[in-house]
């Protein structure tokens, strides 16, 4: 299978203020996509892209002219969506996890599919999901978290048989990410044992996730 990567490394990070706490109106636009639901039907149109990963109802249209309805998030695997520049992004709706103490997890979250191979494929959660005005592509606004202070960004992991993404490493401005990232990878990279001491050893930062994951997806490449 041929890897596929998406666009990691050249993905645009920007530090948002924002609170979860606020509501956020969504000022996103229609895009032309896809919708695959639970029941593994799926429906093509236009889809307003979701604005923060805990959207409840994703707006859709079957064309420009029709009236909109709201999918409920629930009966939503997956959107993909093109921009009008031509590049696509996929969303998966799934329950993330935390903890690497258990599997229990607390919320379900619209991912941003970040890179794939047949194996694994890693998400980024942002605080929001907000299309350039000027780029007509998406941004990821850095996610604020109240409890602790500090903006982050938060990347998962979902192997083949897992029904669930697990955090796999954070980056931002908090101390002891690199100590977050070399558990991660400890924890949920095992098939490249290579890659594991590296890391251990502060060959890679926490700045460096993408380099990580690119790694790690040509290691388990034919798995």
């Amino acid at each position: 299978m041929r890897l596929k990567l998406l666009s990691l490394i050249t993905f645009i990070f920007v530090l948002s203020l924002e609170s979860n706490a606020q509501v956020l109106l969504n000022t996103n636009p229609y895009w032309e996509g896809e919708v695959t639901f639970t029941n593994g039907s799926k429906e093509k149109g236009l889809i307003k892209l979701p604005h923060i990963p805990g959207v409840r109802k994703i707006s859709f249209k079957t064309n420009e002219n029709s009236k909109s309805k709201k999918l409920k998030r629930k009966e939503i695997t997956s959107l993909k969506v093109k921009s009008p520049n031509g590049r696509n992004y996929i969303f998966e709706f799934l329950p993330v996890v935390y903890s690497k103490k258990n599997d229990r997890h607390f919320e379900n979250s619209f991912l941003l599919v970040e890179a794939k191979n047949n194996y694994a494929t890693f998400y980024s959660k942002a605080g929001e999901y907000v299309v350039s005005k000027k780029t007509d592509e998406l941004v990821l606004l850095e996610q604020y978290n109240m409890a602790n202070d500090f903006p982050m960004f938060i990347f998962f992991i979902k192997k083949r048989d897992d029904e669930k993404a697990y955090m796999l490493a954070r980056t931002g401005d908090e101390i002891g990410l690199n100590k977050t990232l070399k558990n991660g990878v400890a924890h949920y990279l095992t098939e490249d044992q290579e890659l594991i001491k590296d890391v251990e050893n502060g060959d890679y930062k926490h700045t460096q996730i993408p380099e990580v994951i690119q790694r790690y997806l040509e290691t388990t490449n034919n798995l």
